[in-house]
């Protein structure tokens, strides 16, 4: 069996059958980038897959990643030395004007929707899928797209050899490591190929949690998100979501705005300690102060008064803070307005859709970009325990974008979009999703239980 089917067989999907019509349900540096690939016989595509699966399996790069949780630190350094020997240095990274997006459930969608929207408004995205987090649908090309296409077949073996090679000529002997696991091999890969192919943001999914995770290599991302947290990878970031938590908020930087989505209390105050500390760090070395105080209500937060609108006014850029806000229900915005139709099938994608919102709002305001949605006038809530990000107009480009996501998500094993998130084959009909904790497949439920009477009425 191919590893391809391999991968399909082994996706979460859940499933029940039913006959005739009765529904069925399954569950070193930049120019490296440029020089030409080597032209050998036999390096084809299925050659280059063949050579890359020899780097590990999901599995046993998990098993490595549990050897190491004594010293996680060396894991990022390790990445770092992998990308100096493929070319390339951290400071290389901050062209792509990077989104880094963590969480435990939706963090695909949420970026295929922002990606999305992004791409919606003219730019050319670079869209790197972690495979940490989920395996590939059909073909891996599928992880690294640029303006929510797969690289084709010649490119990823043109970039894949381009780097095997240049990490062969560089190994060292001292090294016990001469080749990086296949999740670190991949995200080696897709900043090269973002690099050449000048896109205009790339953004960046995390594989496993987020503090050690080896994209977490990128020193300045414009803006950060950390989707719905659940329990999951328990023996790689701790037994409880608290733990879980501070290992996601490990994504967060000086100078960099990040979102989240509601939380449940514990996990929630774990990620604005996280953000804190980042704060009161750069404070500390600005003799500046936080823009967090440990008992301040929202409104009350240095610079962000309102609906939190993150002008650059507000220092934390200069000062190195760490802003956290918390993104309003997606009823919030479209209110006074058309309701948004999203290219994804279930109420739990709406938490995602306002997550990419607010990120791919973030990202247009400090590229001072145009036509970001005026933004309404909103009353914040004292019950919070961070500020509210800003309550706006979502834009035609911004509907366009979460309604018209079918071309970027298609091919993942997350959400398939609409209409291939409901496919009918003969006498049975398929939903598809990907849920794979006990929380996303009880959201998978509700919209099967949803989504089953509405097809049953046509």
């Amino acid at each position: 069996m191919s590893r391809a089917r391999s991968h399909l067989r082994a996706s979460p999907f859940l499933a029940a059958v039913f006959p005739r019509g009765v529904t069925t349900r399954v569950t070193g540096r930049r120019e490296f980038s440029a020089r030409p690939a080597p032209q050998e016989p036999g390096m084809e595509y299925q050659d280059a897959v063949r050579t890359l699966n020899t780097l590990q399996t999901n599995a046993s790069y998990l098993e490595q990643v549990k050897r190491q949780r004594g010293d996680p630190q060396a894991q990022l350094e390790a990445m770092k030395l992998f990308l100096a020997r493929s070319g390339l240095q951290v400071e290389d990274l901050d062209q792509l004007n990077i989104i880094h997006v963590t969480g435990t459930k939706g963090k695909g969608s949420t970026c295929a929707f922002t990606e999305r929207i992004l791409r919606s408004y003219g730019l050319k995205t670079g869209f790197f899928r972690s495979p940490g987090s989920s395996p590939h649908l059909v073909q891996v090309r599928e992880r690294i797209r640029i303006n929510g296409q797969p690289i084709s077949p010649e490119h990823f073996t043109k970039h894949f050899w381009r780097l095997y090679h240049r990490l062969e000529e560089t190994k060292d002997g001292s090294s016990c490591v001469s080749m990086p696991a296949y999740f670190r091999f991949l995200t080696l890969m897709a900043f090269h190929v973002f690099l050449q192919e000048k896109v205009d943001l790339a953004v960046m999914e995390v594989g496993i949690g987020g503090a050690y995770d080896c994209t977490n290599i990128v020193r300045k991302p414009v803006v950060c998100g950390v989707s719905s947290l659940g329990i999951d990878h328990t023996s790689l970031l701790g037994d409880t979501i608290e733990k879980i938590a501070w290992q996601k908020g490990g994504i967060f930087k000086r100078g960099v705005p990040a979102f989240t989505v509601p939380q449940p209390d514990g996990p929630l105050a774990v990620l604005r300690e996280r953000a804190e500390q980042i704060s009161v760090s750069a404070g500390q070395c600005r003799g500046a102060a936080s823009p967090f105080g440990p008992l301040l209500a929202p409104r009350e937060h240095a610079g962000f008064r309102e609906h939190a609108e993150f002008r650059e006014q507000a220092g934390f850029r200069e000062q190195g803070w760490c802003p956290l806000y918390l993104c309003p229900p997606l009823e919030a915005l479209e209110e006074g307005g058309p309701p948004l139709t999203l290219g994804l099938e279930g109420e739990h994608q709406r938490s995602n859709a306002t997550l990419a919102l607010q990120l791919a709002r973030c990202w247009l305001q400090r590229k001072d970009r145009q036509g970001i949605g005026e933004l309404k006038v909103s009353r914040p809530s004292l019950l919070c325990q961070l500020p509210l990000a800003p309550v706006f107009q979502p834009t035609a480009h911004m509907r366009h974008g979460e309604m018209i996501i079918g071309p970027t998500v298609r091919a993942s094993g997350h959400g398939v979009a609409r209409p291939d998130q409901i496919l009918c084959r003969g006498p049975l009909t398929w939903y598809l999703d990907g849920a794979h904790t006990s929380s996303s497949v009880q959201a998978c439920v509700r919209w099967f239980r949803q989504a089953l009477p509405r097809r049953r009425q046509r």
